[in-house]
């Protein structure tokens, strides 16, 4: 058989609005948090949990679980609200887009999701060394309108800019933690899991 590489992640449950906003429970015991484990096999480990980082192919698989993205790309190819409640052009050329934000939303360490932190995090992914650093090419600014609106205003216009924000260069991480080498292994998003430990096992397929 040919030798793959098998990445298992140990992700425990965090307060979840994963299913209409209900917490997992333990089966006979309410009100009480579930661990789970979600095992990933892929061909390649993961190079940084740092959306900056991100590069199209396997790793997306990774930062899904510990990150919410502005936008949602749905089954079907379909870009829809997510951490981005509404999103629209507000000029006929289509270079200022507005993104209403969610509210209510933490990440882990505690840190407010608001706009000066998609700003920050829009900034450091179009600083970044990630080859899915260049879908924010267009990006000239980010204007901060209220602490659930922003304005992103491009040098031109951009067709794939919506699909940019549902794909790694739109994942959210804590402002906190952006910046830091730390953020490389420990992940410190909004999405429905956090990393508890990570390990790489080098094994055979099976079958």
């Amino acid at each position: 058989m040919t030798p793959i590489k098998i990445t298992s992640l140990a992700l425990a449950a965090v307060l979840g609005a994963v299913s209409g906003g209900c917490m997992a429970t333990e089966s006979g015991g309410p009100g009480g948090v579930r661990e789970q484990t979600l095992t990933i096999a892929a061909a390649l480990d993961i190079n940084s949990f740092d959306p900056a980082d991100g590069v199209d192919g396997h790793f997306p698989q990774y930062l899904q679980p510990v990150y919410d993205s502005l936008l949602r790309i749905g089954a079907d190819g379909s870009v829809g609200p997510m951490l981005a409640t509404e999103f629209r052009y507000t000029d006929e050329a289509r270079t200022v887009l507005e993104l209403t934000l969610r509210e209510g939303v933490t990440f882990t360490d505690g840190a407010p999701f608001d706009g000066e932190a998609v700003k920050a995090n829009l900034l450091n992914v179009k600083a970044g060394n990630g080859t899915l650093s260049t879908a924010l090419v267009n990006l000239a600014a980010v204007e901060v309108l209220s602490a659930a609106k922003v304005q992103l205003k491009l040098w031109k216009p951009d067709p794939m800019l919506l699909r940019s924000l549902g794909q790694p260069p739109g994942m959210m991480a804590s402002p906190k933690a952006l910046g830091k080498k730390e953020l490389k292994t420990v992940p410190v998003g909004s999405g429905p899991y956090t990393l508890d430990s990570a390990a790489v096992q080098i094994g055979k397929a099976k079958g």
